[in-house]
């Protein structure tokens, strides 16, 4: 599958600021990671343009300090990494819970009124 976005390395150098903002900017969408089947083609151009943006800030580790790149890449990580998370698919059943469990707060309340603090 092609990237939507020309790679970094294949454009004239002038263009590769806009371009990695561009690429940046796209990264920022978030995507549903609750099924495989969901939004395949989506995850796969991000994952690619991710692939992208690595490969070319690796070779051109200057690029960085051109044209403010820093605040559009913590934007891209910022909306990955904080996203919502799925909800979990397994509940826990009531026979795997822990039945032996003390309540610490009641132990710590009954030795309070026996003292007179409470």
């Amino acid at each position: 599958m092609p990237n939507i976005l020309p790679r970094l390395h294949e454009v004239p150098p002038e263009q590769r600021a806009p371009l990695l903002t561009q690429k940046l900017r796209l990264c920022c969408i978030p995507l549903d990671f609750s099924s495989p089947q969901i939004q395949r083609q989506e995850k796969e151009i991000k994952r690619q343009e991710l692939s992208d943006i690595l490969f070319f800030i690796k070779w051109r580790p200057d690029i960085m300090g051109e044209g403010g790149m820093y605040n559009p890449l913590f934007t891209m990580i910022a909306s990955n990494v904080a996203r919502c998370l799925p909800p979990r698919r397994k509940k826990i059943a009531e026979e795997d819970r822990p039945t032996d469990v003390i309540d610490v707060v009641s132990i710590e309340n009954d030795d309070c009124r026996r003292s007179g603090l409470i």
